[in-house]
């Protein structure tokens, strides 16, 4: 596998699982995650910075939940010549409120996430970027539960290719509003920056919004205790972690079963995302679950083990065929 190239060995895979899960939101991370693994001095620092050149982090900083602080986002999934995909995909890339954006194996062959401040409405904006892109069909997905949220790549166990975290599972819809204050969006601003790979490496942003480190990280704690901060630490690209084949997975699930149904998926180690959304516009399946695994053939026999354990035998499966966009987003940037 790739990962086993761009992984020194065993303690590579431990530390970097450390980072995406518990990445420690203190003066110095690194020396704190090495003493943890049993580390020499400015080890864990050495081995981050390899793993980053060799692109295996593509970055390390904050996920929000922008849901806490009123946002809202939906799926869209766009009908598109193949002529025009790439066309079509450009245009889409470039709006700030799409973090996700993927040509997936089926007539809606463009799949993208959007995300809008509160004043907007991303079904609204949704049809107007389709228009924009020339789509023959469009279909918007907006979100009515989660059960799982957690893009945290397994580096020591190529069995169970996602990181389980605690609470994953459980449905949630929409959270409580979180009020953010003047020096909470400072904070932000500085989290959602891309982290310095040194000894100290939260100062600098701290200096750059005007707080100490100490008062920086004091109020990232908090709001992480809050769940706006969902968590803090490396984006693995998990492409080159090995997990090449990634299937996003529609299921029909009757009504009354969505809640039983949907954490049954969700508790699935090869499962990174799974959400209940609407349905409309010809489009049936209620259920979606993201896939990962080193191969297609694992991708398929995961879903016929998620059909089998759930008895729901109406399913799609949606292959990644490019990755035109996946990035943060940056709202709250200045």
């Amino acid at each position: 596998m790739i990962r086993e190239k761009l992984l020194k060995d065993n303690l590579d895979g431990q530390l970097l699982n450390l980072m995406q899960v518990e990445f420690p939101l203190v003066v110095r991370p690194f020396e704190e995650m090495g003493r943890r693994l049993g580390m020499a001095d400015g080890e864990a620092l050495n081995r981050v910075k390899q793993m980053k050149a060799g692109g295996l982090i593509r970055r390390v900083g904050v996920v929000i939940d922008w849901r806490r602080l009123g946002f809202r986002s939906t799926l869209v999934a766009l009908r598109l010549p193949e002529e025009r995909l790439d066309a079509a995909a450009s245009i889409i890339s470039q709006h700030p409120g799409v973090t996700h954006n993927y040509g997936r194996q089926h007539h809606f062959n463009l799949w993208f996430t959007l995300t809008v401040p509160p004043e907007d409405d991303p079904e609204v904006e949704a049809q107007i970027l389709s228009a924009r892109a020339g789509a023959e069909a469009a279909v918007i997905l907006p979100s009515i539960r989660v059960f799982k949220i957690t893009a945290n790549f397994n580096m020591v166990d190529s069995g169970s290719p996602i990181l389980e975290v605690a609470g994953n599972g459980s449905a949630e819809s929409a959270p409580p509003l979180f009020h953010l204050s003047s020096e909470d969006r400072a904070v932000i601003r500085a989290l959602n920056r891309e982290l310095p790979l040194d000894e100290t490496p939260f100062e600098a942003a701290a200096g750059q919004v005007g707080l100490t480190v100490e008062r920086l990280l004091e109020r990232a704690r908090s709001l992480k205790e809050a769940k706006v901060v969902r968590r803090y630490g490396a984006v693995v690209h998990h492409v080159r972690a090995g997990f090449k084949s990634n299937a996003l997975s529609c299921w029909k699930v009757p009504a009354g079963e969505i809640e039983a149904i949907g954490a049954k998926v969700a508790s699935f180690p090869t499962v990174s995302h799974c959400y209940e959304r609407k349905t409309g516009g010809g489009w049936y399946y209620n259920l979606f679950a993201m896939l990962h695994a080193s191969t297609e053939d694992a991708c398929r026999s995961a879903a016929r083990d998620i059909a089998s354990a759930t008895g729901i035998a109406d399913y799609l499966l949606l292959f990644t065929q490019h990755e035109y966009k996946k990035e943060r987003l940056g709202y709250l940037d200045d």
